[in-house]
């Protein structure tokens, strides 16, 4: 004798998924995640407003309340730290490009060989990657405005 399966009983509707931006925490929320855990102030936001402010945070900007208390994306405003931070990550970065010219000169000189680089080309890019180690030095570091419009030298033609 077959026994017969009874169907399943169907499963619920999930519940729409409700989003929430709170001007006092700066942050979003949902109710999948968060439940009865939202804070008060949070305001109901739509799945788009959700994602296009989110996609504007990960470009760079801040997600700040409006004088509504709702959310709006503005640039990032960077201050004279950031300037600073960005100058010597670009500085590191452009010494790291010129690090395998250097190491390859020093192994043909070290082998007895001759070197790719002439005498005056390893000289002058020595002298880049002196000026790079210096940046912080330079009168407009020093300067909240000018930093801002500081950049890392240029490295040499054939450094490039």
């Amino acid at each position: 004798m077959r026994k017969t399966q009874k169907p399943a009983a169907p499963l619920p509707e999930p519940k729409p998924v409700q989003y929430f931006y709170s001007p006092s925490t700066r942050g979003f929320f949902t109710s999948d995640i968060h439940g009865d855990k939202i804070p008060r102030d949070a305001a109901e936001i739509t799945r788009e407003q959700w994602q296009e402010l989110l996609d504007k945070q990960g470009a760079g900007h801040e997600i700040v309340p409006g004088r509504d208390g709702a959310p709006k994306a503005v640039p990032r405003v960077k201050t004279t730290e950031h300037h600073r931070s960005d100058l010597l990550a670009a500085r590191d970065t452009a010494l790291a490009k010129t690090q395998d010219l250097v190491e390859r000169h020093r192994d043909e000189v070290d082998m007895g060989r001759g070197t790719t680089l002439t005498d005056q080309q390893y000289i002058d890019l020595l002298m880049h990657r002196h000026a790079l180690r210096r940046l912080h030095e330079h009168p407009d570091y020093q300067h909240d405005e000018a930093v801002a419009k500081m950049k890392v030298p240029s490295p040499p033609d054939f450094a490039r």
